[in-house]
């Protein structure tokens, strides 16, 4: 099983920025914190394997989908861990309450 803090030390080690996708130029993007213009961190590959498989219209879909999912994963890595942590506390709180009332009704 996964831990979660090694899953926030790689949501933390990872490039920081929005990440863009140029569909037009096949790449994942963030604008250069070091300078003007911006830094590619990916390159979006496999439309010629996906071509040979599906249409390429399905091909073209896919890739995007996948380009789509990178691009997003940041924010959705960043909204489960809060959801997350959420619940912990919520759990942390009621395990407290049931403590509690054991105390009580002892």
């Amino acid at each position: 099983m996964k831990s979660i803090k090694k899953i926030e030390e790689r949501y933390a080690a990872v490039t920081p920025g929005d990440w863009i996708y140029d569909k037009q130029a096949g790449v994942i993007y963030v604008k250069n914190p070091y300078s003007q213009g911006h830094m590619i961190i990916a390159d979006i590959r496999g439309w010629g394997h996906l071509a040979s498989i599906f249409s390429e219209d399905q091909a073209e879909a896919i890739q995007d989908a996948n380009a789509t999912c990178m691009t997003e994963a940041k924010h959705d890595v960043r909204y489960l861990l809060a959801k997350l942590h959420k619940v912990e506390r919520q759990r942390d709180n009621l395990i407290k309450v049931i403590l509690s009332l054991r105390k009580t009704m002892q």
